[in-house]
């Protein structure tokens, strides 16, 4: 890399080197979006009106065009020798091509552009070279501190190339026997993309390359359960097939049956259940966090739900939020989650103005519902933290006499909601307040943030771990019979339980499998799920359920009925079955108060994406019609969804 001239990195934190010098002074958000824009698109001029627009939407044009020459102003304030690099006239600004700039994204497609032309040869080992060399030219995802629209096809362009070099990488290093080289890509695979089944499929095959059983099972496990409860999905049969070869077992995998789904009851956790009475019951002045743990498909999150069922029928308020293995932390991420919640967001309105500053922090709609809001100072100061740790905590708690919180996969949250949990269960508040925490103990480090909340809230005497151990052979059967809709003969039983070992998740796949149908004297393995995928999900639904599945799709992850019945000009009742078909087969959940959203938003990508332009054009047209006759007395309050 030169260490004359100008470098400018977007991978990753904007980052700029000016003859070795870097400039320090564009630390605005919004200039760092507007300079990477001009970047970005240089074919041509751009005509400052498309400029305004793409910034300014929401503006009338004259003030869109003021705010364009504003911000070019602070831009050339902020980097001076700009105008060595940009053209500009009174109608358009030119990033010109021609400048002699280093520019870390081209750096990158260059690499990636070798790799095509290596990969179509002989040479493997130039192959094997190239394909690490784009790897290591991305050092993360362009600007991810911008979240400006025009910004997310390139950098989801940018990302699926890396992804897709380091998957071939990967497998490169494994065909060429080199699996201690394969290994950090595979792992990384897995923490850029965790719902990918074929990621999962190659770093279980490495570790079963290196020996190393006890990481594969591991690494089953997490798939299988991040399968099931972010996509209600089921491993294909090559991961059942590597399933198979780990437990050194070659019997011919038997066709799934179809199983009676019924509502489980919670068996077996009678003194958990007495446990976290006793703590609701006992923690009458202070607030209180409870810990359920236990193995990955013991059923930490069933039990935990299942008291929110129980609190919900005693008239206590709950709220619930959960935690995702990402590859970079999401901060305050389950917090905003809580405040977005219906139960907070109608009483955010009687905040006082600095806890609503304090809360526009983390939610971009407040600012939009309150436009004369004061803009935050830069939180650099630890009481500055701590003033919007107590906005947090007062939108959570005001006006609640007794209220539950469910956060569920504390092992994945990030440091910064940690630090706000033990500022809220430290919070002098009136209301009586219990936060459940599931946890799974295998995946936690000692040395973590978590670890540390724990140990300081229990010398507190204010927090409560409750332990989830496999069932017993009795509870075991009370289980599957409940699933399977019939009793178990006790051979059945018997041999059930030692298949399972108690385990409710195993209990599950085991019934669904059909494995009561063929009794103890058939396979005596676990028998696999049932292959599904998300095209085939999807391929399922009737005509007319897939149409409104579309409408939904077009507005967005979450939706709610009266959007989706004007919008695709259907009755209630042709609605309400096309959306208990969707329920009925995990695509959607229903959130309560006529409010849905997608399992997961692949459901929503793969079906957006499936159409045709002119189909996406109608159909974004009948929901702005459907969103003006909805809103027809209170525009204002669709404007951003409009827009």
């Amino acid at each position: 890399m030169a260490e004359k001239g100008l470098q400018i990195h977007l991978l990753g934190n904007i980052h700029i080197i000016l003859d070795g010098q870097p400039v320090s002074d564009l630390d605005s958000p919004r200039l760092q979006s507007f300079l990477a824009y001009l970047i970005l698109h240089n074919e041509a001029p751009l005509q400052r009106q498309q400029l305004a627009f793409t910034f300014w939407p929401d503006s009338n044009e004259s003030q869109a065009l003021t705010n364009t020459r504003n911000t070019l102003f602070k831009l050339r304030e902020a980097f001076p020798q700009i105008d060595n690099y940009l053209e500009i006239s009174n109608q358009t600004l030119w990033w010109n091509p021609k400048s002699p700039v280093e520019l870390d994204i081209d750096i990158f497609q260059e690499s990636v552009d070798q790799t095509n032309i290596t990969g179509a040869g002989k040479d493997s080992a130039a192959h094997r070279t190239a394909l690490s060399a784009a790897v290591n030219a991305y050092p993360g995802d362009l600007l991810p501190s911008c979240y400006d629209d025009w910004i997310t096809p390139q950098r989801e362009h940018l990302h699926q190339l890396y992804i897709r070099s380091l998957e071939e990488l990967a497998e490169t290093l494994e065909v060429e026997g080199a699996y201690d080289q394969a290994l950090p890509h595979a792992q990384e695979l897995v923490r850029q993309d965790p719902l990918q089944e074929s990621f999962y499929q190659l770093l279980i095959s490495i570790y079963l390359s290196l020996g190393d059983k006890a990481r594969a099972l591991q690494t089953y496990h997490q798939c299988v359960d991040l399968l099931e409860k972010e996509l209600g999905l089921e491993p294909n049969q090559q991961t059942l097939f590597l399933y198979q070869r780990l437990l050194n077992r070659d019997q011919k995998l038997p066709e799934p049956a179809r199983v009676t789904e019924k509502c489980a009851r919670l068996v077996g956790r009678d003194h958990a259940w007495q446990l976290i009475h006793r703590v609701w019951m006992e923690h009458t002045d202070q607030p209180h966090l409870a810990i359920i743990q236990g193995e990955a498909g013991i059923g930490k999150t069933y039990f935990a739900e299942a008291f929110l069922r129980w609190a919900r029928q005693q008239g206590i308020q709950s709220l619930k939020t959960r935690s995702y293995p990402t590859a970079g932390e999401l901060a305050y991420s389950p917090v905003a989650e809580l405040l977005r919640n219906e139960l907070v967001c109608p009483k955010l309105s009687s905040l006082d103005e600095p806890w609503l500053v304090e809360l526009s922090r983390l939610l971009p709609e407040v600012r939009e519902a309150y436009p004369d809001l004061p803009k935050p100072d830069q939180m650099d100061k630890s009481w500055q933290r701590q003033r919007l740790f107590e906005a947090a905590a007062r939108a959570v708690l005001q006006g609640e006499q007794r209220l539950v919180i469910l956060m569920d996969d504390l092992q994945w949250c990030d440091r910064e909601t940690l630090t706000w949990l033990g500022y809220l269960i430290k919070f002098d508040s009136p209301a009586k307040l219990l936060v459940l925490g599931t946890l799974r103990r295998e995946e936690l480090d000692p040395h973590s943030r978590l670890q540390e909340l724990m140990s300081e809230l229990q010398r507190m005497g204010k927090m409560t771990e409750i332990d989830l151990d496999p069932l017993d052979q009795e509870s075991t059967s009370k289980l599957a019979k409940d699933l399977w809709g019939d009793d178990l003969k006790p051979a059945t039983a018997s041999q059930l339980y030692r298949e399972t070992e108690g385990n409710p998740l195993f209990v599950v796949e085991v019934v669904r499998s059909g494995y009561l149908q063929t009794g103890p004297g058939g396979p005596k393995t676990l028998p696999p799920k049932v292959q599904a995928v998300i095209e085939t999900r999807l391929n399922s639904l009737t005509d007319q359920t897939r149409e409104l599945a579309t409408i939904a799709a077009v507005s967005g992850r979450e939706f709610n009925f009266e959007l989706l019945v004007n919008a695709a000009g259907v009755s209630e009742q042709q609605a309400v079955e096309s959306l208990d078909e969707l329920w009925g087969r995990r695509v959607i959940r229903d959130e309560g108060s006529g409010s849905y959203n997608f399992s997961h938003n692949k459901f929503q990508e793969v079906i957006y994406q499936s159409l045709s332009p002119p189909k996406r054009t109608f159909c974004h047209k009948q929901i702005a019609l459907a969103l003006e006759s909805i809103h027809q007395k209170s525009l204002e309050r669709a404007a951003t969804q409009l827009a």
